[in-house]
């Protein structure tokens, strides 16, 4: 990989969208005879329930009411899962050839084309409905249009700029759908309107690549099993370039891979799933230092781009507004955090990253429970640690509870020594191959006067600040009341004992952590 030092690509002739708030004022609804609303979230239920109770009562008994109702519900909404029952889904599937002309009506202007619509239909379209519904989306291209398109059952009426902005977004909205239809009989009003505009429009311009180019026209897909496939191979690929954020330092860096990291990155991308329509809970690799942004510039032209964190990913191409799969792919965090470690961008030995730590003040007795939680792979497979406890007046020697190693995050047991000799102890981890580990410490101290002490300025060693410091202090009623250097603050007072925490994020400590009564 070769560094980018910050230098982003950026594509040219994008749309502007219609600004909001500034011309609220400017802006009425013109609502249209079909009773269905224009689109909102939440729906109101009487609308939700309208709208699975049409289709199957047009069906039994049409009236033109019920048909007017249909075009502007398809209009706004399309066919949504989210919002028909599977019986009405089931409705709309088995009787598509009645359905299918009040749905190419819904397409027709002044009603701008509805994404959602145009996929479920191009599903289930034979050639002449799919011919039906092409000739509707070429008359967008050149229509002569004078209002703003109609969104739902209202339309924008001023100012006039942005009702030209709403025009040319409907019109572009019907070449991108023209694109996913393959329509070569577009071609010619496309490539026209291309040679209209000052500027070359990423949509014109990939609608007219994908009817092309068809074989060659999608790089990712989501299969109806939710599996990804890959279209077209790694060697059309001219560079990938990924973004990524280290949540220690908050410093965003940007690099290029190399055609091996090229290699590994794209075949990494059809091992993981569509998404479904629930969060799903992923486990992915712990690691501070975060890929954000993984985009694709191909050799022809095309731009693609995935964004999200974790094994959650939202993939879009330039130039296709309205395409998006959202990906559930841990694997492709994985290869990622691998070839930033191989280019020496990620850390590639351990660093101490988190620390949270309990401590026990009973009379006469301090105990310490301490999580120290560390990433990065150790190039020989151990990690050698020094653990400074503090040792003065009212402290007695530290006698040790326990020390365990565990993976992260599969909670694995790993070996680990100490030497408790000396004025520090000394701790080797030997974590092998994990990418993460945990480490635990628990040890107690007698207390022979009024106040308990933790050492935790030894992080600054590290020469970074952790990500996140937490400490929480249980101290015993009948000593009185504690305080604090750090700010501490109570969170519960119990019979017998009261807590309190302080954290922070970054955690860089400047003074150590005192406890006096």
């Amino acid at each position: 990989m070769t560094r980018l030092d910050g230098l982003e690509r950026t594509s040219r002739g994008t749309r502007p969208r219609p600004p909001r708030g500034r011309f609220a004022f400017w802006i009425t609804l013109a609502f249209a005879v079909a009773p269905a609303p224009a689109p909102a979230n939440p729906v109101p239920e009487r609308d939700a329930r309208e709208m699975n109770e049409r289709p199957a009562r047009w069906l039994a008994h049409p009236t033109a009411e019920d048909e007017r109702g249909l075009i502007a519900q398809f209009a706004a909404y399309g066919v949504p899962p989210s919002l028909l029952s599977p019986s009405t889904l089931k409705v709309l599937e088995r009787n598509f050839d009645r359905f299918a002309p009040l749905m190419v009506a819904a397409q027709r202007p002044p009603r701008r084309p509805h994404p959602g619509l145009q996929s479920w239909y191009r599903r289930l379209a034979n050639d002449a409905q799919a011919a039906a519904m092409k000739k509707t989306l070429r008359a967008w291209l050149s229509a002569r249009v004078s209002e703003a398109p109609l969104r739902g059952g209202g339309r924008i009426t001023g100012p006039p700029e942005i009702v030209e902005r709403e025009i040319l977004d409907a019109r572009m909205t019907a070449a991108e759908m023209l694109g996913d239809w393959r329509d070569r009989n577009a071609l010619p009003e496309l490539r026209a309107m291309l040679g209209r505009l000052p500027d070359s429009d990423p949509v014109l311009v990939a609608a007219i690549r994908r009817i092309s180019h068809p074989t060659r026209a999608d790089a990712l897909v989501a299969e109806p099993d939710r599996r990804l496939a890959l279209r077209r191979p790694a060697s059309e690929l001219d560079s990938i370039v990924v973004s990524s954020t280290d949540e220690i330092t908050r410093e965003a860096v940007t690099w290029r891979a190399d055609r091996s990291g090229i290699e590994q990155i794209w075949s990494s991308m059809d091992r993981g799933l569509e998404a479904g329509l629930r969060n799903e809970y992923v486990a992915t690799e712990r690691s501070s230092f975060v890929p954000r942004r993984v985009t694709m510039y191909y050799r022809d032209g095309m731009i693609a781009s995935l964004e999200g964190s974790g094994g959650h990913w939202s993939y879009r191409e330039e130039g296709r507004p309205n395409y998006r799969i959202e990906i559930v792919n841990p694997a492709l965090t994985s290869v990622l955090l691998h070839e930033l470690r191989r280019a020496g961008i990620a850390p590639p030995t351990p660093r101490f990253v988190r620390e949270s730590v309990t401590l026990f003040i009973d009379p006469g007795e301090l105990r310490v429970n301490g999580l120290y939680e560390f990433e990065g792979v150790a190039p020989d497979g151990w990690v050698p640690l020094r653990y400074p406890i503090a040792r003065e007046e009212g402290l007695g020697p530290p006698r040790v509870d326990g020390i365990e190693l565990r993976s992260l995050p599969e909670m694995k047991a790993l070996p680990v020594s100490f030497d408790p000799e000396g004025p520090e102890w000394r701790i080797a981890l030997t974590p092998g191959t994990a990418q993460a580990c945990l480490l635990e410490v628990r040890y107690r101290q007698s207390l022979t006067g009024h106040s308990a002490k933790y050492l935790i300025t030894t992080a600054r060693d590290w020469r970074r600040p952790l990500h996140r410091g937490w400490f929480q202090v249980i101290i015993d009623s009948t000593l009185g009341e504690p305080r604090f250097d750090l700010p501490f603050y109570e969170v519960m007072e119990r019979p017998g004992f009261r807590r309190f925490l302080f954290e922070a994020s970054p955690f860089r400590p400047d003074s150590d952590l005192v406890v006096r009564w």
